[in-house]
């Protein structure tokens, strides 16, 4: 059950059972809802006073912007975004991302993170020219560049 997302009528059930009296270890073996989760419900409702019986129950408007989290906020700026130009050309000169985090951190202020370099170029991927791999026999010579293929006697 764990990070579950519950409906308003699920919440709202759960709120009418508290008011019955169940317990949240109750109301956990019913598996309408973990217990954990159940605690931090009573806590919200009992503030809120939604636990009185002579009081009605709240809209599910009110429980779902009660209950429900904000909606996430937009992430910050990249820690690599300033030395981006640099960060951009030791990935197109081949250098790996560890060793690149740690010029980054030796010789500028950089306080990120390892993955915030490699989620950066992940981001700004390069295509790189495809390799091949030349399979022949010892005494063939063959010309990559002109493509010719001759054998020594």
């Amino acid at each position: 059950m764990a990070n579950r997302r519950f409906a308003v009528h699920e919440i709202r059930h759960v709120i009418a059972r508290m008011r019955l009296g169940e317990s949240d270890r109750q109301i956990a073996t019913a598996g309408l809802m973990g217990r954990a989760k159940a605690g931090k419900l009573r806590l919200l409702a009992q503030d809120q006073g939604w636990l009185n019986k002579d009081s009605p129950l709240p809209d599910n408007e009110v429980i779902e912007r009660l209950t429900r989290k904000t909606s996430p906020t937009k992430r910050g700026q990249s820690q690599v975004l300033p030395f981006a130009n640099q960060v951009l050309a030791w990935a197109g000169q081949g250098i790996a991302w560890t060793t690149i985090h740690q010029t980054l951190v030796r010789k500028f202020p950089f306080a990120g993170s390892y993955d915030a370099v490699k989620r950066f170029l992940r981001h700004h991927k390069q295509e790189r020219p495809a390799t091949v791999m030349l399979d022949c026999l010892p005494a063939w010579n063959i010309d990559p560049i002109e493509g010719e293929i001759s054998v020594e006697n």
